[in-house]
This record gives structure tokens, sequence and C-alpha cells, in this order.
């Protein structure tokens, strides 16, 4: 579920490096429950998409960030996802999480578009 009390951003002035397939994206939690986030994670769509309309995206690859929480977390780019492909074979965005015990419910905030480095 979306919970609307949860954000994530890419703040401003720090770049996304990208080295090989390896990928570093910046991050900042907030809102009133970022102290319950757990983790960050990355979702690959192949096209764009907008908060309440998918527009029939597909999900090319969802993972955690390798991160600790500390406002920079890293993943490899999947396989048929090239650098060069960025935001025309694909669109990467981040979303903060907050994962429960089973049969609990989970939240997260809405998906923020990773523009291309």
């Amino acid at each position: 579920m979306i919970d609307s009390d949860l954000t994530v951003t890419i703040p401003d002035g720090i770049n996304i490096v990208v080295e090989g397939t390896s990928v570093s994206i910046p991050y900042e939690i907030g809102g009133p429950d970022a102290d319950d986030a757990t983790r960050i994670s990355v979702l690959i769509l192949d096209r764009e998409y907008s908060a309440g309309n998918t527009g029939s995206a597909s999900i090319i690859y969802y993972s955690s960030l390798s991160s600790t929480l500390d406002g920079i977390g890293t993943f490899d780019l999947p396989a048929g996802c090239s650098p060069d492909g960025w935001e025309s074979d694909y669109r990467v965005y981040i979303l903060a999480e907050i994962i429960r015990g089973p049969y609990e419910t989970d939240y997260a905030s809405a998906p923020v578009a990773v523009s291309s480095p």
C-alpha cells in the first residue's frame, strides 16, 4: 500500500554514478513515517509510470538497494538493461518501504523517477 506519510527524494547536487553496470543512487527518506522505513528499493519498468496510472508498464526488475539506509544505495543493472538505454528502453524508480512481519500490511512511498545520469 502507498503510505502518503513516507517519502523518498533524490537530493539536489549529489550525482547518480554509473560504473559499468553498477549504479549508486543518493536518496533522502522523509515524512512522519520515515523512521519506520526498513529498506529502499529500485524498480525498473519498461515505460514511464505515473501515480494512479501504470500506463500498462511492466516490471523488468525489482530489488532492494544494497545500503543501510545511509543515504546512498547501489544496485547492478540487470541483463538487457545497458546504461545507454536508461529513459529510452526502460525507466528507473526508487521507493522507500516499510516491510512488516508475516500477515501484516507492508507500505511504500510513491515511486520516484531516477533521471539518467
